[in-house]
Protein backbone atom coordinates (compact mmCIF):
# COMPACT_ATOMS: atom_id res chain seq x y z
CA UNK A 1 0.00 0.00 0.00
CA UNK A 2 2.86 2.43 0.97
CA UNK A 3 4.41 2.12 -2.39
CA UNK A 4 1.39 2.53 -4.26
CA UNK A 5 0.72 5.54 -2.50
CA UNK A 6 4.11 6.95 -2.70
CA UNK A 7 3.15 6.07 -6.61
CA UNK A 8 0.09 7.68 -6.68
CA UNK A 9 1.63 10.72 -5.05
CA UNK A 10 4.51 11.51 -7.60
CA UNK A 11 1.60 11.06 -10.41
CA UNK A 12 0.74 14.42 -8.52
CA UNK A 13 -2.56 12.24 -6.37
CA UNK A 14 -3.16 13.82 -3.33
CA UNK A 15 -3.11 11.27 -0.26
CA UNK A 16 -4.48 11.42 2.54
CA UNK A 17 -3.03 8.42 4.93
CA UNK A 18 -4.23 8.07 8.47
CA UNK A 19 -1.77 6.25 11.00
CA UNK A 20 -1.07 5.90 14.82
CA UNK A 21 2.28 4.88 13.84
CA UNK A 22 4.15 8.43 14.06
CA UNK A 23 7.19 6.81 13.40
CA UNK A 24 6.49 5.78 9.87
CA UNK A 25 5.92 9.68 9.09
CA UNK A 26 9.76 10.95 8.03
CA UNK A 27 10.78 9.90 5.04
CA UNK A 28 7.09 9.59 3.69
CA UNK A 29 4.69 12.06 4.52
CA UNK A 30 5.56 15.56 3.56
CA UNK A 31 2.86 17.01 5.67
CA UNK A 32 1.11 16.06 9.34
CA UNK A 33 -1.58 16.73 11.13
CA UNK A 34 -1.86 15.62 14.71
CA UNK A 35 -5.21 15.56 15.88
CA UNK A 36 -5.74 14.48 20.03
CA UNK A 37 -9.25 14.29 21.40
CA UNK A 38 -11.04 15.38 18.16
CA UNK A 39 -8.86 18.48 18.29
CA UNK A 40 -6.40 19.86 15.80
CA UNK A 41 -2.82 20.71 17.85
CA UNK A 42 -0.33 20.42 14.98
CA UNK A 43 -0.59 21.11 11.07
CA UNK A 44 2.32 21.89 9.20
CA UNK A 45 5.59 19.78 7.83
CA UNK A 46 7.26 16.88 9.30
CA UNK A 47 10.46 19.55 9.69
CA UNK A 48 8.33 21.30 11.82
CA UNK A 49 6.25 18.89 13.29
CA UNK A 50 10.17 17.51 14.79
CA UNK A 51 11.00 20.74 15.72
CA UNK A 52 8.40 21.15 17.90
CA UNK A 53 10.08 17.91 20.09
CA UNK A 54 12.00 19.72 22.42
CA UNK A 55 16.02 18.55 23.59
CA UNK A 56 17.62 15.33 21.73
CA UNK A 57 18.23 12.64 24.56
CA UNK A 58 20.51 9.66 23.58
CA UNK A 59 21.19 6.32 25.23
CA UNK A 60 24.51 5.57 25.50
CA UNK A 61 26.15 2.04 26.39
CA UNK A 62 29.92 2.45 27.69
CA UNK A 63 32.34 0.32 28.14
CA UNK A 64 33.23 -1.30 32.20
CA UNK A 65 34.42 1.15 35.03
CA UNK A 66 32.62 4.65 33.26
CA UNK A 67 30.43 5.23 36.27
CA UNK A 68 33.55 5.45 38.50
CA UNK A 69 34.34 8.35 36.46
CA UNK A 70 30.96 10.25 36.19
CA UNK A 71 31.87 13.36 37.48
CA UNK A 72 35.07 13.93 35.02
CA UNK A 73 32.58 13.00 32.28
CA UNK A 74 30.20 15.23 33.19
CA UNK A 75 33.14 18.24 33.05
CA UNK A 76 34.06 16.37 29.74
CA UNK A 77 30.71 17.90 28.45
CA UNK A 78 31.27 21.07 28.94
CA UNK A 79 27.96 22.95 27.58
CA UNK A 80 27.00 20.26 25.14
CA UNK A 81 24.77 18.45 27.80
CA UNK A 82 24.22 16.04 30.82
CA UNK A 83 24.49 12.48 31.75
CA UNK A 84 21.60 11.28 33.47
CA UNK A 85 21.32 7.72 35.09
CA UNK A 86 18.90 5.11 33.07
CA UNK A 87 15.50 4.29 34.25
CA UNK A 88 16.22 0.69 36.45
CA UNK A 89 19.95 1.29 37.55
CA UNK A 90 21.25 0.02 34.49
CA UNK A 91 24.98 0.60 35.28
CA UNK A 92 26.46 0.25 31.66
CA UNK A 93 23.94 2.70 30.61
CA UNK A 94 23.61 6.57 30.54
CA UNK A 95 21.06 9.30 29.10
CA UNK A 96 23.19 12.29 27.32
CA UNK A 97 20.90 14.96 27.24
CA UNK A 98 21.77 17.52 24.57
CA UNK A 99 21.75 21.09 25.34
CA UNK A 100 19.87 23.60 23.28
CA UNK A 101 22.00 23.56 19.77
CA UNK A 102 24.44 21.08 20.59
CA UNK A 103 25.50 18.10 18.32
CA UNK A 104 25.72 14.75 19.32
CA UNK A 105 29.23 14.55 17.42
CA UNK A 106 30.54 16.79 19.61
CA UNK A 107 29.28 15.34 22.63
CA UNK A 108 30.35 12.14 21.79
CA UNK A 109 34.05 13.51 20.72
CA UNK A 110 33.95 14.95 23.93
CA UNK A 111 33.55 12.24 26.20
CA UNK A 112 35.75 9.92 23.93
CA UNK A 113 38.63 12.86 24.30
CA UNK A 114 38.03 12.48 28.10
CA UNK A 115 38.61 8.22 27.66
CA UNK A 116 35.26 7.07 27.81
CA UNK A 117 34.72 3.71 26.04
CA UNK A 118 31.27 4.36 23.82
CA UNK A 119 29.94 1.14 22.57
CA UNK A 120 26.55 1.75 21.02
CA UNK A 121 24.18 5.20 20.59
CA UNK A 122 20.31 5.67 19.86
CA UNK A 123 17.97 8.04 20.12
CA UNK A 124 15.99 7.56 23.57
CA UNK A 125 12.71 8.27 21.70
CA UNK A 126 11.98 9.22 17.90
CA UNK A 127 12.06 12.69 17.49
CA UNK A 128 8.30 12.78 16.33
CA UNK A 129 7.11 10.48 18.96
CA UNK A 130 8.43 13.06 21.23
CA UNK A 131 6.75 15.84 19.17
CA UNK A 132 3.81 14.42 19.42
CA UNK A 133 4.00 13.56 23.72
CA UNK A 134 4.78 17.30 23.90
CA UNK A 135 1.95 18.29 21.65
CA UNK A 136 -0.61 15.51 23.15
CA UNK A 137 0.69 15.95 27.19
CA UNK A 138 0.71 12.31 27.06
CA UNK A 139 2.65 10.32 29.06
CA UNK A 140 5.04 7.30 27.40
CA UNK A 141 4.06 4.40 27.97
Amino acid sequence: MRALACERAAGGTAILWATQRIEELPGFAERVTVLDRGSVRFAGSVTALVAVAGEQRHVLRFGSGWGRRREELAIALGGTGVLEPVQGGDADHAVLALAPGAELGAAIAALHAAGAEILSCRDERPAVERAFLALTGERAA
